[in-house]
């Protein structure tokens, strides 16, 4: 063991990001993946300019960016293609220097890989036990092997089997409504427009993420775990599932492949009130797993990565660093979590009276409203 070795838990995009930072400083990092092979699970996904901003202080924004897209306005619709709010997010340009930004999943975490040195990432390390020390922990793995370290930042994600051992009872729980999403080749839609459409207990997302894919997800009111869903994957089954939606969404589900068409409940935790653990630190999706309706899941990854190793760089003890993340993290990504929520149960709303309310309030907002809340969300501290 070493004094400027720290051992990651997890290879997402927390685990990853947070492996780039921390070498960049001078520690040595061992990395451990539940998973035979380290890869993206998933499809799309937005970086908004906190993200952005992570990345940039990484060291690896350029690279990302050459992989992405940059979206226009995002725009909320109704059934009929209508806006219902479309504000101008140049300010956002203006006050950050980017927009929204869409990315493959999968883009993204090669870049990630590629600035990780491979002697250090080990995989089909699936995590069985943790023994704690004097002075350090054991931990031990399905394969028979172990590892002591003195310290252990844990990237598990939402079913971290470490955070439910810290915090009984910090399991995942459900949103009321489950998801599917997948990618098209979107050239012949010519749809330039990142768009959400918002229905009755249903939504559609439009996402272009290249110059010539396409992210879409659906989201539907449903019981947990109804495994009926799990086979609902060609264009047919969207059709009858989302009818009353316009054409450009009609148009979309004409070029669903079914082998591609990812499906899984929208879950999240309630927020902690503790991150750091003595020579323990959770973060991503271990420590804040949200729902995606802000689109700020790997933007808070991302942060997560820049804060921690923005603190370690000012030569801090680092169990005392561990404290001091949760200090400065913790504050933020309670608030993501529960705005995220909430925005997901008006967004879910089923009642047709309700929602047209729902529509009319949201065209309604004033832009300062709104500015207030992007600038929750986009301002860092690194």
């Amino acid at each position: 063991m070493s004094a400027r070795e720290i051992t990651i838990l997890g290879g997402g995009i927390a685990g990853l990001a947070t492996a780039i930072g921390l070498n960049k400083i001078g520690f040595k990092i061992q990395l451990f993946e539940s998973s035979a092979h380290i890869g993206a699970v998933g499809a799309g996904l937005t970086l908004a300019p906190n993200a952005i901003s992570a990345l940039n202080y990484l060291g690896i924004k350029q690279e990302v960016l050459d992989k992405g897209y940059q979206l226009p306005p995002i725009r909320i619709l109704d059934l009929d293609g209508k806006v219902i709010n479309g504000i101008d997010h140049h300010w956002i340009l203006d006050k950050y220097g980017i927009e929204n930004f869409a990315i493959h999943r999968a883009d993204l975490h090669a870049v990630l890989m590629s600035k990780i040195d491979p002697s250090s990432i080990h995989t089909n390390k699936k995590l069985i036990g943790l023994k704690r020390k004097p002075n350090s922990f054991t931990l031990s793995f399905k394969d028979g092997s172990q590892y002591e370290t003195e310290y252990i930042v844990v990237a598990d994600g939402i079913h971290s089997v470490i955070r439910q051992e810290l915090i009984p009872g910090s399991t995942p729980r459900y949103s009321g409504y489950t998801c599917w999403r997948g990618i098209i080749q979107y050239h012949q839609l010519n749809l330039k427009e990142t768009t959400e459409t918002w229905g009755f207990g249903k939504r559609f997302g439009i996402v272009p993420i290249n110059k010539n894919q396409l992210y879409w997800f659906a989201t539907m009111n449903a019981n947990a775990q109804d495994e009926t869903l799990m086979r609902i994957k060609s264009a047919h089954d969207f059709k009858a599932l989302f009818k009353g939606f316009h054409q450009d969404v009609k148009n979309v589900i004409d070029k669903i492949n079914p082998d591609s068409v990812l499906w899984n409940d929208i879950l999240d935790i309630r927020p902690l009130k503790k991150y750091a653990f003595d020579g323990i630190l959770l973060i991503g999706d271990a420590a804040h797993a949200t729902t995606p309706n802000l689109g700020q899941g790997a933007c808070q990854a991302l942060e997560d990565a820049a804060v921690l190793t923005d603190i370690l760089s000012k030569e801090i003890e680092i169990k005392s660093a561990f404290q001091v993340f949760e200090k400065r993290r913790i504050s933020k990504a309670t608030f993501v979590i529960n705005t995220s929520k909430q925005l997901g149960k008006i967004a879910q709303w089923e009642n047709k009276l309700f929602c047209a309310m729902r529509n009319f309030i949201v065209k309604m907002t004033p832009l300062q409203v709104n500015k207030r809340q992007f600038d929750k969300l986009y301002t860092v501290d690194f």
